[in-house]
């Protein structure tokens, strides 16, 4: 009779091992599962779980020797610093909080690359109806940024931008991709609006690595996002980078 393998003894086990022990505390795997869905700055963790913040910096030490997140310096304030969970944290093991939205935002400071290619990305992945905007409409779209949406499959950037302004109700989400934007706009919101942040670079213009990276990222945020609304379409395999 045969017996099945045993696990070897060898680094990716330690590395499981160490990520499992990570998430053993309370505390830590509600700040994981907090980062699911959104990009937050330690004071907003600090202030949302009324946790004083020594205590909440050793916790981030801990998650960040494990593997499960990164520091990002905000291309705004560059004293500021997000948490972000990195791509391949195990995400079977957290459990993704539920939202509910009748329709979506993506916004950029300019309506600009990230927020066109966010929003026609999303109608990819969700039949929930989603728009862009930025804090104004003066954006010029690079060639690279056209050629690249062309050839994933999400179509012409050749909508007129739209200043967020001009909206006429706020959204039931709102998804912030620029960091200058989340630290100092007037952002559309409403009293029934829930706020998101995907710290965001813009990517270079004549640089195909940047905006497929950017793509693979929203893409992989927006899966996520899709698992809390409860919402798909049968369209994601259109897409590819």
């Amino acid at each position: 009779m045969n017996q099945p393998e045993l696990a070897p003894m060898d680094d990716a086990l330690h590395d499981r091992s160490t990520v499992f022990a990570a998430l053993g505390e309370p505390v830590r795997l509600a700040i994981v599962e907090s980062l699911l869905l959104s990009d937050l700055t330690p004071q907003d963790i600090v202030t949302a779980m009324d946790i004083r913040s020594n205590l909440l910096a050793h916790h981030l030490n801990v998650l960040q020797a494990a593997g499960l997140l990164e520091r990002i310096r905000s291309t705004g304030d560059g004293r500021r610093r997000y948490l972000r969970l990195r791509s391949d944290t195990p995400r079977p093991i957290v459990h993704v909080p539920p939202l509910h939205a009748r329709n979506v935002l993506f916004v950029c400071a300019d309506h600009g690359v990230r927020s066109m290619i966010a929003e026609r990305l999303w109608a990819t992945i969700s039949d929930i109806p989603a728009s862009s905007a930025g804090r104004a409409a003066n954006r010029t779209l690079s060639p690279m940024a056209r050629r690249v949406a062309t050839e994933t499959n999400l179509g012409a950037l050749d909508r007129p931008p739209t200043a967020w302004q001009d909206l006429r109700t706020p959204p039931d989400l709102l998804v912030t991709l620029s960091d200058v934007v989340r630290e100092t706009a007037d952002l559309p919101t409403g009293p029934n609006t829930t706020l998101l942040h995907w710290s965001t670079p813009e990517p270079a213009d004549e640089q195909r690595q940047t905006h497929t990276d950017m793509i693979q990222q929203l893409a992989a945020r927006m899966h996520v996002l899709v698992t809390a609304l409860g919402s798909t379409n049968g369209a994601r395999e259109r897409v590819s980078a």
